[in-house]
């Protein structure tokens, strides 16, 4: 499997090996250490750095909170990296065994290129389209 993504920064900070991936943010809240740990963008980034450079042995992720001039930093152990990869594949043959999917309304609706096509939202206008014609 592919995942597709763009990490805003990479960089080799000059020890061989080590390189640092680091995320911009640019609103108001700050996670705690904690929080910020528990995402997994970064950590995903992560895991296609060392996919992409062999030499690459240690990484060092960086959220960055350039509005709050504030950088949560962490690093991810093999082993960390070994299950979020494991957890990612499981997510995903549980997506391609999904035979229903179910709509979800959340405030990230309002953001959504589908939503002209969602039965959340355009109920009666599915329903036309599913009926047979008379």
């Amino acid at each position: 499997y592919w995942i597709w993504g763009y990490a805003d920064r990479v960089v080799s900070t000059g020890v061989p090996g080590h390189y640092e991936i680091r995320d911009y943010k640019t609103g108001a809240w700050v996670p705690n250490q904690k929080k910020a740990e528990s995402e997994i963008q970064l950590p995903v980034y992560n895991l296609g750095l060392i996919n992409r450079l062999p030499d690459c042995s240690d990484v060092t992720l960086v959220y960055d909170y350039v509005f709050k001039n504030k950088q949560i930093r962490f690093n991810k152990t093999p082993r960390q990296l070994a299950y979020l990869k494991t957890k990612l594949l499981k997510t995903i043959k549980a997506i391609e065994a999904e035979t229903e999917w179910k709509t979800c309304v959340t405030k990230l609706c309002d953001w959504c290129s589908y939503k002209g096509i969602c039965p959340a939202f355009n109920k009666e206008k599915i329903e036309n389209a599913t009926k047979p014609a008379s």
